[in-house]
C-alpha cells in the first residue's frame, strides 16, 4: 500500500473545501493550500503545513498564472499530488493536468465537467440514456416565463432554477403567479439566464455520492436527510438509474447526484454536481478522497464497507443539539468523530461558518430592501393616482 505524498489543495470558499481538508487529515496527509480571497480563513487551520493566497477566484480564466504558482509550490514543498475542492477549481485543474509534473485527483476534461454541471445538459444526457427524469423546459430569459403556460404543462407547483448555478442559488418553488412575478420576473436581483423549469415532484430528497472511472461507477453511497441528520440508505434504484448517464459521457471523478424517491420506490434524477460532497461518508467509512488517491497510487479501489443505517449530523446541528439537550442530543459515533475533527481545528471552522452566514445575511438584507422599495414605490404610485383624480 503506497504512502501518500504531500498534497496541494485548491480552494475557493468554505463548505466543501473544509470537508476535503478534513478527509485529507483523516488520512494523515501533509496538506499545502492555495486559496482564493474568499477562503483566506484557511490560513488559521491547524491541518495545513503552508498557506498560499491567490488574488482572485481559482478558475479557468486564470489558468496560466495559477499554473506558474502551482509549479513553484510543488518545487518548494515537494508536493506529489494536487486536488481541487470545488467545481471551478476542478475545471481549471483538469485543463492543467498535462502541464503539471505531478498527478492530480482523477477527473474529466473541462467540457465533460461542464456538460454534467449544467442542469439542462445533464438532463439531456439522462434522457438519451433512458434515465428516469421529470419533464422539463429551458427558458432563455425570465421575461419569457408565463405562469399560465407553465401551470398547464407542469401542474400547480413547479420549480425554476438557473441551469449553470449550484448550492441552490436561484432555486424558486412557484405555486402562484404572484410568486413567479415577485420572486423572479420583477426581482432585479434575479439576473440569471437559461432557466430550467420542472414540476415539483412529491417524495423524499435522496442523494448519491459516486466515484466513477471512465463511465463506470466504482463506488456509490446513497443518503437522505431526516431532520438535521444525514442517513445512509439502501437505494439500489438510484444506483442503477445513475450508471447509464455516467457511462454516456465517459465521466471520471467524484460527483454528487440529487434525486427524488417516490412512494412506489422509483426515483427521478434531478441534477449532478461534479465535485466533492463527502465528509459524512468519510467519517462513516467511505473516504472518497482516499478512493481517488488509491486509484492513482495503488491502481485499485480500497474496500468500502456498507454504510446503510449509519447516520451523521453536521457539526453545527450537533452542537445545537448538545446545547439544547433532550431527545435531539443523542448523536452517533460518526457524528462524535466529526465533532472531534472540528474541535481540533476550531478557528477555521468558526471562520467558515461566519463567512457563510454573513453572505446569506447580506443576501437576505438585499432581498428585504428590494421588497421594501417595491412597497414604497407602489404606495407612491397610489398616492399619485389619487392626486390626479382629485385634480
Amino acid at each position: 500500500m503506497a504512502k501518500f505524498p504531500p498534497v496541494l489543495l485548491l480552494v475557493n470558499q468554505e463548505g466543501i473545501s473544509t470537508q476535503v481538508l478534513h478527509c485529507l487529515r483523516l488520512l494523515g496527509i501533509e496538506v499545502h493550500l492555495l486559496a482564493a480571497p474568499a477562503a483566506h480563513f484557511f490560513r488559521w487551520s491547524r491541518y495545513i503545513r503552508s498557506f498560499h493566497r491567490f488574488g482572485a477566484w481559482i478558475e479557468l480564466a486564470h489558468r496560466d498564472r495559477l499554473l506558474e504558482i502551482m509549479r513553484a509550490i510543488v518545487r518548494a514543498h515537494g508536493i506529489g499530488f494536487v486536488i481541487a475542492a470545488d467545481f471551478e477549481a476542478g475545471r481549471m485543474l483538469a485543463s492543467a493536468e498535462r502541464d503539471l509534473p505531478i498527478p492530480i485527483f482523477p477527473t474529466s476534461p473541462p467540457a465533460i465537467l461542464d456538460a454534467y454541471h449544467n442542469k439542462a445538459s445533464f438532463l439531456s444526457l439522462s434522457r438519451r440514456s433512458a434515465v428516469p427524469i421529470a419533464d422539463y423546459l429551458v427558458v432563455p430569459d425570465k421575461e419569457d416565463l408565463c405562469h399560465g403556460e407553465l401551470r398547464a404543462r407542469f401542474g400547480k407547483h413547479y420549480v425554476v432554477k438557473p441551469c449553470g448555478e449550484g448550492n441552490s442559488n436561484g432555486v424558486v418553488y412557484v405555486s402562484n403567479e404572484d410568486a413567479l412575478v415577485s420572486e423572479i420576473i420583477e426581482n432585479p436581483l434575479y439576473d440569471y439566464k437559461d432557466l430550467l423549469v420542472s414540476p415539483y415532484i412529491p417524495g423524499r430528497d435522496v442523494g448519491l455520492n459516486v466515484f466513477v472511472e471512465n463511465g463506470r461507477v466504482r463506488v456509490a453511497v446513497p443518503q437522505t436527510r431526516i431532520g438535521p441528520t444525514i442517513r445512509f440508505i439502501d437505494c439500489e434504484a438510484l444506483v442503477e438509474a445513475v450508471q447509464p448517464v455516467m457511462a454516456m459521457g465517459h465521466y471520471t471523478g467524484v460527483a454528487n447526484l440529487d434525486a427524488r424517491l417516490l412512494r412506489d420506490g422509483t426515483v427521478r434524477v434531478l441534477e449532478c454536481n461534479p465535485r466533492f460532497c463527502l465528509f459524512a461518508s468519510a467519517v462513516s467509512g467511505a473516504n472518497f478522497v482516499e478512493i481517488g488517491l488509491r486509484s492513482v497510487f495503488d491502481g485499485r479501489m480500497p474496500a468500502v464497507p456498507s454504510l446503510v443505517g449509519k447516520q451523521v449530523m453536521p457539526a453545527n446541528n450537533a452542537l445545537l443539539c448538545r446545547v439544547r439537550g433532550g431527545k435531539g442530543a443523542a448523536i452517533s459515533g460518526e457524528t462524535r468523530r466529526q465533532l472531534g475533527m472540528t474541535a481540533r481545528d476550531p478557528i477555521c471552522w468558526i471562520a467558515a461558518e461566519l463567512t457563510y452566514h454573513w453572505r446569506k445575511y447580506r443576501q437576505r438584507r438585499a432581498q428585504a430592501a428590494l421588497r421594501r422599495d417595491t412597497r414604497v414605490q407602489a404606495t407612491l404610485a397610489i398616492a399619485h393616482n389619487l392626486r390626479l383624480r382629485r385634480a
